[in-house]
């Protein structure tokens, strides 16, 4: 929940970064990039090369745009200045930031925009990483009464930035693609398939390419009406249908396809992980998936290898086994909410006697988790050798049961 600050303005640093969230002009799409400020006269300077960039062509379109700084959110009117003020900006960055670095990319005759705050910040809960949350799971308790509904708010604060933040993060997109590789090679062209917990719809629009439809379902309005933003701007028309659907409900969906039921099931990234009724889920299931047909999901899971190791080189004990309670309290939107992790073992066990188990794979295995990307990009080369380590034993035993994530394959026969 959004809260109204005070009419004080919190004091930020005079140089630093902000996330600028526009508008595509054309797409209404939320755009949002990172870019370096100077602060002048309580107003943030920022600076382009050129002012052939998207966000500075969003921004002095709209007339208006937000600006993140950490927990405060700003609502801003962007300006082009004069050259003087980007002159004033440029030797503000030239102390601060890298030298060479800011004259390679801006060189001498810098585009500057002023983005002059309209009234004091919101604050926003907010939290740097999935692993950071601040609210414990007995204070959530007596804060909350309605799960799904905390589930579903801390998605729709999420949604702006969603996309941004998984394409912008390493692991999350490497995740990403080798998820959607283990439904591509089982799908055929005439495949109908139905996604729980879609998000912002990036997995159904790639995965549609390969297939009849994709009916992509989530618990959150704001990410599908991004998703129907993105259907529009790609003309993709019925290839993929968004609905407002809860995991549990997933018996819903039956009558969708006429009864002839879906060919292909999936749910990634541990979107399941926010399903406290996963045996409701696993009946509705049954009614929907034909028979032959594949379940192919990815949960979190209670046990992370690579998590262990890379907090034990740290030197960060206290983070060795963060998974150890359960449920898990992660931060998603800036708000706290639970999310329950399973061993391998126990959720295979949901689908005993209806499905047989066809793979199981860790994502990652030999990787850190998405929440530990940056560390991760340090080793340098040594990341190429991890990931030719990770092709060959992610989905041997026992690296598939110790994860970050555990994707299963099951078939209905």
């Amino acid at each position: 929940m959004q809260i109204d600050e005070s009419t004080t303005a919190p004091a930020h640093r005079t140089t630093g970064m902000l996330t600028l969230v526009t508008k595509g002009r054309v797409t209404q799409r939320p755009h949002v990039v990172r870019l370096r400020y100077a602060m002048r006269e309580n107003t943030f300077l920022v600076l382009a090369p050129t002012e052939g960039s998207d966000w500075i062509r969003n921004a002095l379109s709209a007339g208006v745009c937000r600006v993140r700084l950490g927990k405060y959110y700003y609502t801003v009117t962007p300006e082009r200045t004069d050259a003087k003020t980007a002159m004033i900006a440029l030797d503000a960055f030239l102390k601060s930031f890298q030298k060479q670095l800011v004259s390679k990319y801006y060189g001498r005759n810098p585009i500057c925009l002023s983005l002059r705050p309209q009234g004091p910040p919101i604050l926003r809960g907010y939290a740097s990483g999935e692993q950071d949350s601040r609210l414990s799971y007995d204070k959530w308790i007596r804060e909350n009464s309605d799960y799904m509904e905390s589930v579903s708010g801390a998605f729709d604060s999420a949604a702006e930035e969603y996309d941004f933040t998984i394409s912008n993060n390493y692991i999350n997109s490497w995740i990403r693609k080798a998820s959607i590789a283990e439904i591509v090679m089982r799908s055929r062209p005439s495949d109908n398939l139905l996604e729980i917990g879609c998000g912002t719809g990036e997995e159904a629009i790639k995965i549609s390419k390969y297939v009849n439809r994709v009916v992509a379902t989530d618990v959150s309005e704001q990410m599908l009406k991004l998703l129907e933003l993105k259907l529009r701007a790609k003309r993709l028309g019925s290839k993929v249908v968004p609905v407002l659907l809860r995991a549990s409900d997933v018996g819903m969906m039956s009558d969708f396809t006429g009864g002839r039921g879906f060919d292909i099931v999936y749910s990634l990234n541990g979107a399941l992980n926010c399903e406290p009724a996963i045996g409701r889920f696993v009946y509705g299931l049954d009614d929907v998936l034909k028979e032959g047909g594949y379940f192919i999901c990815s949960v979190r899971n209670t046990l992370c290898a690579s998590e262990f190791v890379t907090h034990l080189a740290a030197m960060q004990l206290r983070k060795t086994s963060p998974r150890k309670h359960q449920p898990q309290m992660v931060s998603v939107g800036g708000r706290d909410i639970p999310a329950y992790y399973y061993p391998p073992s126990i959720f295979e066990h949901f689908f005993e006697g209806r499905l047989k188990l066809v793979r199981r794979l860790a994502l990652p295995a030999v990787m850190p988790p998405a929440y530990l990307s940056d560390y991760y990009l340090g080793l340098g080369r040594l990341r190429a050798v991890l990931e030719r380590l990770e092709a060959m034993v992610a989905h041997r035993f026992p690296m598939n049961l110790l994860g970050d994530q555990t994707l299963f394959v099951f078939r209905k026969v």
